[in-house]
This record gives structure tokens, sequence and C-alpha cells, in this order.
């Protein structure tokens, strides 16, 4: 049985493969927010292809090389107590692991 990650919407981990009962197929729910992977055949590829995110990885991969491109070019410009900053580029390196 494979490990369901978390949700990426809300970073619940309140999230379970359902189905059946009316429903086609099976897909991932996440009891935090509500969010849903896709509808997939069996339980293996509905957690595979909920756990596999490769388009949100490159968006937020390419999101934080935007975002470092912009620190450098106003770093003269940037405090060196931006700690809101600093967070928000922990955030982002964490969720692109």
């Amino acid at each position: 049985m494979s490990h369901i990650r978390g949700c990426p919407f809300c970073g619940s981990n309140d999230v379970t493969c359902v189905g059946g009962e009316g429903i086609p197929g099976l897909r991932v729910f996440c009891s935090g927010c509500g969010g849903m992977g896709p509808v997939r055949s069996s339980r293996e590829i509905a957690v595979h292809d909920w756990n596999f995110r490769p388009e949100l990885q490159d968006l937020l991969g390419e999101a934080y090389a935007q975002y470092e491109r912009a620190v450098q070019e106003q770093d003269a410009t940037r405090s060196t107590d931006d700690t809101a900053t600093d967070e928000l580029i922990n955030k982002v390196k964490q969720l692109i692991r």
C-alpha cells in the first residue's frame, strides 16, 4: 500500500483514497479543504498521480527562480532584516524539495 502525501492545496495530512458507491473510479480526497485528485481506475494509480505533481513542482521551481533573479537585481535595496521574505523563500524551497 502506497503512502499518500499531504494535500498540495492546504498542507493537510487528512487525505484518503475514496471511490465506489456511485463514484466511478478512485481518487484521493483531502478532508481539510475538499481538494481532490484525478479519478483513476485503481488505488495505486490514484495515489501515484496525487503524489507525483510535476506541474506543481515545475511551477514552483520557475517561480522560485524568478524570485531569486528579482532578489539578485534588487539586492542593493533589500533590507538586511527582511524576515517575511526569508520565510517565504524557505517555504518555497521546502515545497520544491
